[in-house]
Formats: C-alpha cells, structure tokens, sequence
C-alpha cells in the first residue's frame, strides 16, 4: 500500500493536477464511505485485480480488473473492496481549472463506472505518475500536470460506461469508431 499527498497550488494554475496518488494491493478490507462535499478532488481508481464495489444511486455496481470509476469534485462516494477477491487499485485525487468542464463536456458525470478497453495503457500513464511523485515529490510541478494530463486523455480515449447502454446509443457509437476508417478508404 502506497498514499502519496502533493502541496496543493492555486487550483486555476494547471488544467490538472494530482493532489494525491497511490495504490492498494490484494486489500480486503478497503472501504470508503464519504459524505457529499468531504473531498473537493476529483477521485479516479483503477482497479488491476480482483473485484469490488460501487454504491450509485441507481445501485451496486461491480467492478473487476480492468473497471475505473471516477467521482466528481463534492460527489457522495461509496465504494470498497470485496473480501472474498481482495482487490488492488491505482487511484488519483486530482483537481485543475479545466479538467471539470471538459470531463463534464465528454459525459463523465453521467456514470461512475467505467469499463476501459486497454486498462494497461491507463495502468502504465499512473505507474508513469507514481514513479514521478515517488522520486521527485513536487519538484517539477509542470511535469506532474502534464502526466495528470495523460491519464486523463487516456481515461476518455479508453473508458466506456459500465452501465447499459440502449440500442441506438450502442449503434451510434459504433459508427463513430468506425468513422475514421470510413474516411480513410
């Protein structure tokens, strides 16, 4: 288990920037329960093995190896780790002047729960994080926003909504996948 924690800086100084990062190994009993407006960060994990749980509102969702969930800033948070396959997760608390529109603008305050289709590439941008906090703490700020910046353009280039999706949301996106290709030819 790793928790690194960075001085804060004027929350409008980058786009965003990572307030805290870790990661939690075949951890059991893991659990978080903040109340609405506790944590004024952005909140991602990723989760590398095992399984566990989110509480949203319209219920349990499950997550396994390869699943991220992603509160916003003040979101209520209910999430933990399931006893009997112990999970590991790499998590971010982040924060930034433009992360909170943009996130916004692209859908990631409809859903918590997020399947990504390459979790190693999100997996090796956090490693990337870590490793830069571990032997430098804050000492390269602007290296720190621009890694931050990279897991987040890997979050919405990877992440796909948990939940189901209807038919014609299913379609659509489909046909934007194969867009480019489509222009290629």
């Amino acid at each position: 288990m790793e928790h690194l924690t960075l001085p804060m800086v004027r929350r409008d100084r980058y786009y965003c920037f990572p307030e805290s990062a870790g990661f939690y190994k075949e951890i059991r009993n893991h659990k978080v329960d903040r109340s609405a407006g506790s944590l004024l960060e952005f909140n991602l994990h990723l989760v590398t093995a095992g399984q566990g749980f989110v509480e949203e509102e319209s219920g349990l969702q499950e997550l396994k190896a390869g699943d991220a969930f992603l509160y916003f800033p003040g979101d209520k948070q209910i999430y933990y780790s399931d006893p009997a396959h112990a999970w590991s997760v790499k998590w971010i608390h982040f924060y930034g002047s433009g992360a909170f529109a943009d996130l916004t603008e692209r859908g990631f305050h409809r859903s918590v729960v997020w399947r990504i289709r390459s979790p190693k590439m999100l997996e090796s941008r956090m490693e990337d994080l870590l490793q830069q906090i571990q032997q430098h703490k804050s000492l390269y700020p602007t290296s720190l926003s621009m890694l931050m910046y990279g897991i987040i353009a890997e979050l919405i280039e990877q992440a796909e909504p948990l939940s189901a999706h209807t038919p014609g949301e299913e379609a659509s996106e489909r046909i934007l996948l194969l867009l480019p290709e489509l222009q290629a030819a």
